[in-house]
């Protein structure tokens, strides 16, 4: 059965979250992966109605932007900052974020953010939270796009 679990998980793992994945949702304490180092944690997908409410109610929450310069520059989130999952360097960049603030996460779709979500779970101790459905799911939401700080690839 367990062999079922992890063949299953690994299948999902690959595609990304769907716009109606509830993988990660719920995910606190003890990480049941037994390949994961995760002691505690929160680790969820939110909608757009969530991750705004998070974003005004958590103690200095860190928003970050995993999409690339071209995409950063089509809009959005305001007070975001981007570390590009594509880029030499990224789980450097992560592992450089302040491990006692909460994290909200996204992309363009909820792709690259899910599998952030992850990497940061299985690294455990942290309190992440990921847009589910990314920008699209923001702007669909007519949630506010930031255009401002143009960033040149």
């Amino acid at each position: 059965m367990g062999l079922i679990l992890v063949a299953a998980y690994s299948l999902s793992a690959c595609q990304g979250p769907s716009s109606t994945d509830n993988t990660h949702a719920s995910q606190t304490g003890t990480a049941t992966d037994p390949e994961s180092s995760d002691t505690t944690g929160v680790y969820r997908d939110v909608d757009v109605a969530e991750f705004q409410t998070l974003m005004t109610t958590l103690t200095q929450p860190i928003v970050v932007d995993v999409r690339t310069p071209e995409e950063w520059n089509e809009g959005h989130i305001a007070g975001a900052q981007l570390i590009d999952f594509s880029a030499p360097g990224f789980a450097e960049a992560l592992a450089a974020l302040p491990a006692d603030q909460p994290l909200l996460i996204y992309c363009a779709s909820g792709g690259r953010s899910g599998k952030t979500l992850e990497r940061l779970r299985v690294e455990g101790g942290r309190e992440v939270y990921n847009l589910r459905g990314g920008m699209g799911a923001w702007r669909n939401a007519g949630a506010p796009v930031d255009m401002n700080d143009p960033i040149q690839p």
